[in-house]
């Protein structure tokens, strides 16, 4: 059966913007998690990427089978209004209003409840669609398996959009880091090294984080529903981290997302902050927030750091 077909059976009768949100996530969900995966890429998914694919369709199929399960409730909800609107219509006037005032009550509590479960469904795909993102041709690094630029601008757009529409604000953190001396790109030593420190950055982030590799040990980080003062902590404590349990200092540069950002002008912005970080040396951090570039003076350099050391990478 086709998912619009499978959509419309529930939506019947659902008012009318809920019924186009509902056929929206779900068909931007079957469009996403449908494409095609080149078999190169097949050949070089590995037990963490399979791992990861698995929990995102069970995570798929619970989504589903909850927005289903409430989209039937609701159409009982629906099919008892519309009586109660066909049985109006034969009342005098005042005994009609009185009528649909008592079952516009009842039908108020389980609307407003789907629409809040509509929006946590969006959240829900929105995160799923950046694992399964990792998934396809074109937006994959392929030394660590994290997104590449294009699917970190396909997300910056993703996460504008919704401050357009009165979301929560959203940050963005770029992170760099000199490799050893000895580690030159295109070998293994220096391939090992960036996954080392893509591993440590995503034992660093939140679930609903993205990362994304944008060439040599540079990565970014999208975070949504974060202020800068947020993200200033996540880069204070990713700094920290890396010094830690590789020795290494990292320089990171952080943008909050302003209500006239492009994708390309909040990217620039994190940009000429690591720009600034990099130049500073050490393991500094610098913000932007729009009007204005400074530097984060939280000190985390340690006298005495501690070595890189060869951590296993954990399983997300």
């Amino acid at each position: 059966m086709d998912v619009f077909d499978w959509a419309t059976g529930f939506l019947v009768g659902i008012p009318a913007t809920m019924g186009l949100a509902a056929v929206a996530l779900i068909g931007y969900l079957f469009g996403r998690s449908t494409s095609n995966i080149p078999q190169a890429s097949l050949n070089a998914v590995g037990p963490r990427e399979l791992h990861r694919a698995a929990r995102i369709a069970r995570q798929l199929e619970d989504t589903i089978e909850e927005l289903r399960q409430q989209l039937a409730e609701h159409r009982t909800y629906v099919d008892r209004f519309k009586e109660k609107v066909a049985e109006a219509a034969t009342h005098e006037h005042r005994s009609a209003l009185e009528l649909l005032s008592t079952e516009s009550e009842h039908i108020i509590m389980p609307t407003l409840r789907l629409a809040s479960r509509l929006s946590h469904a969006y959240d829900e795909l929105r995160q799923q669609s950046q694992v399964l993102s990792n998934f396809t041709e074109g937006r994959t690094d392929p030394v660590t398996g994290l997104g590449n630029t294009p699917a970190l601008e396909e997300q910056l757009e993703l996460a504008l959009g919704d401050r357009v529409r009165g979301g929560a604000a959203a940050s963005v953190a770029l992170v760099s880091v000199d490799p050893p001396l000895d580690s030159v790109p295109g070998t293994d030593a220096h391939r090992e090294f960036v996954k080392r420190i893509a591993g440590e950055i995503e034992r660093c982030v939140r679930g609903h984080d993205y990362v994304a590799r944008l060439g040599g040990v540079e990565f970014a980080i999208l975070m949504p529903k974060t202020t800068l003062a947020g993200a200033r902590v996540f880069g204070t404590r990713l700094r920290k981290q890396l010094l830690k349990n590789r020795g290494i200092l990292a320089g990171c540069g952080i943008a909050e997302a302003m209500p006239a950002d492009t994708s390309q002008s909040w990217l620039s912005r994190a940009d000429s902050a690591l720009y600034s970080a990099r130049a500073a040396g050490g393991s500094s951090q610098f913000l932007h927030t729009g009007e204005s570039l400074y530097m984060d003076n939280v000190p985390i350099e340690s006298p005495q750091p501690t070595p890189e050391v060869d951590i296993e990478l954990a399983e997300v």
